[in-house]
């Protein structure tokens, strides 16, 4: 016999231990292109739960079993749309179907403070089982986005210009990310920072402006730059590292499919 599972938001220092789950989500390839592998992103993690940037609209719930943490789901609104950006849960209690449960508790919480009519996330191509279970959910995909990686120039000649480089230094200080804003002789263009190791760009126009990969290098040189296309191939960067699908579901039939998984009953044992 186990205790119960228990269902509730994120409470004060449990950034460290969400950060630890959200981690064993990703694989070694996939891991370096997100904020997961930052050491530092314990403490967003804890400003969210402070309430800090509730623009964001961002929320952790968890699910304990005694004292361990076994499960955590991230969630945002973007443009509307419910986002689910990170979910784990252990094997364990996945083999009890908690997991479904968990999902709906944190999803109907989330609701009460955000409307939404439509729900959304991002699973990556290799993930063939999830990807099954969410289509059983009444996913459907729709569109592909590839990683690719590329290198910055060592040639010299005209860098565009870095803007807010310091409050990015600031926010990168205590975060280990942070988005950095460059404009060039052809256009503005946005670009992600991830611990030492990578900027991460989602405008695939900016590979074809050396003004902008040389104000990067002007930042950090020996940064990999991963780059999101929706194209199979992307001239100047290398293969593909991977590749995410977006998958849209209404809230309706989520919740319909997903309640016919939960368990019935209120105790799990």
């Amino acid at each position: 016999m186990i205790d119960d599972p228990i269902f509730s938001p994120a409470q004060a220092g449990d950034g460290q231990e969400i950060a630890r789950l959200f981690v064993l989500v990703q694989r070694r390839e996939t891991l370096g292109l997100t904020i997961w592998s930052s050491p530092l992103v314990s403490a967003f993690v804890e400003d969210i739960i402070a309430g800090a940037e509730p623009s964001l609209e961002i929320k952790y719930y968890t699910v304990r079993v005694g004292r361990e943490m076994e499960g955590v789901i991230c969630l945002r609104n973007i443009s509307g749309r419910l986002f689910v950006d990170n979910v784990y849960v252990t094997r364990r209690l996945r083999r009890m179907q908690v997991s479904a449960r968990f999902i709906l508790d944190s999803v109907r919480s989330y609701g009460k403070d955000f409307e939404c009519q439509e729900l959304a996330w991002d699973v990556w191509s290799h993930e063939r089982s999830l990807i099954h279970w969410y289509r059983q959910l009444g996913g459907v995909e729709q569109y592909r986005k590839n990683w690719f990686a590329a290198r910055l120039p060592e040639n010299s000649g005209p860098a565009g210009a870095v803007l807010g480089r310091d409050e990015a230094e600031r926010i990168h200080a205590r975060y280990g990310f942070s988005t950095l804003d460059v404009v060039t002789s052809q256009g503005r263009y946005r670009s992600g920072r991830i611990g030492t190791h990578a900027f991460r760009i989602t405008d695939d126009r900016s590979v074809a402006d050396p003004e902008f990969f040389r104000a990067l290098a002007s930042i950090d040189p020996y940064r990999v730059v991963y780059v999101s296309s929706s194209n199979l191939d992307l001239p100047g960067a290398g293969g593909v590292v991977a590749t995410a699908i977006r998958m849209h579901c209404s809230l309706e039939r989520f919740f319909r499919q997903l309640e016919r998984q939960v368990p019935r009953g209120e105790a799990v044992r």
